[in-house]
């Protein structure tokens, strides 16, 4: 048994295997079967182009945008047309908003993985299947290509098996206070409680939307402790980006991190800058760091 590597795989090490799951190709997925939801992200998110930020994009929503829109639904009491069924359209409307850009979009995410083609050819010849691995992929191309046991890999955002899967899809954001809170949206005897009602399904979108990366943490804190016998760690596809950090900052707490070996690989260029910076911020040594394009990791 290998205990001494640990592999941490990123999305990054599934496109190298040709696997589709790009958020680009999520995009083209949603655009296909749910109009509404895509139009939903690209008008309430600061989403890219291609949807590369998404799960930081889901801390950024335009409330201001959203909450106008829902207006339209907020008939007046004085209304001739008035009836006590509309009492809660336009909560109705914000809460269908909020919905399309969480729990929407994790089905329709869920279900796009397990439609994901997963090939059989082995391309990472590093690999070796009795080591640790901590992979934050939704699918199952370890155990298919590499027949790497479930016990040796934690899926630590879920992994997509059938339709009750529960997949971790999130933002990092959080605060002591509500959205409301930090928007300083003050509530007085004024203000329409359907709004302020509103206002509150938007808070818990943000609850929602919160990727709980300690929590995760605590729970698989039996994985983490083991890792005080690793003495290299390969970061395939991982972009070691800020919605992550806490899990590398974890690995690093468990490890022995002034012999501690790193291999990391990039695609682009520009990839190897940010990858080595974000070692260093969490007390990594460079002389520790190689980093090589993936294609030498074949």
């Amino acid at each position: 048994m290998q205990n001494d590597i640990l592999y941490i795989l990123g999305n990054g090490f599934d496109i190298h295997h040709g696997i589709k799951s790009r958020y680009s190709d999520f995009k083209e997925y949603i655009k296909l079967i749910d109009c509404d939801v895509a139009d939903s992200i690209e008008k309430y998110l600061m989403i890219s182009e291609n949807w590369n930020n998404l799960e930081s994009a889901l801390s950024s929503v335009d409330v201001d945008t959203l909450i106008d829109d829902a207006m339209q639904y907020l008939a007046s009491y004085s209304d001739e047309n008035w009836s006590d069924s509309g009492h809660h359209s336009f909560q109705i409307e914000v809460e269908r908003y909020t919905d399309s850009l969480s729990s929407e979009l994790k089905r329709h995410l869920l279900n796009w993985v397990l439609e994901l083609r997963i090939p059989t050819q082995k391309k990472i010849k590093v690999i070796s299947p009795s080591a640790f691995f901590l992979s934050f992929n939704y699918t199952d191309t370890l155990n298919k290509i590499y027949d790497v046991p479930c016990e040796r890999i934690l899926h630590i955002h879920g992994k997509a098996i059938n339709k009750d899967s529960e997949l971790v899809l999130g933002h990092d954001w959080s605060s002591s206070k509500t959205y409301t809170e930090n928007a300083n949206i003050q509530f007085d005897e004024d203000w329409d409680t359907r709004v302020m009602e509103g206002y509150g399904i938007v808070d818990d979108y943000f609850k929602k939307t919160f990727k709980p990366a300690q929590d995760l943490i605590n729970d698989n804190e039996l994985f983490f402790k083991k890792l005080n016998s690793i003495r290299h760690i390969y970061v395939l596809g991982h972009s070691i980006s800020e919605v992550d950090i806490k899990y590398f900052a974890n690995i690093v707490n468990n490890i022995d991190k002034q012999s501690v070996q790193w291999h990391l690989s990039y695609y682009d260029a520009e990839d190897k800058h940010s990858h080595l910076s974000a070692l260093i911020y969490l007390g990594i040594k460079e002389n520790l760091i190689h980093i090589s394009h993936i294609d030498c990791f074949s």
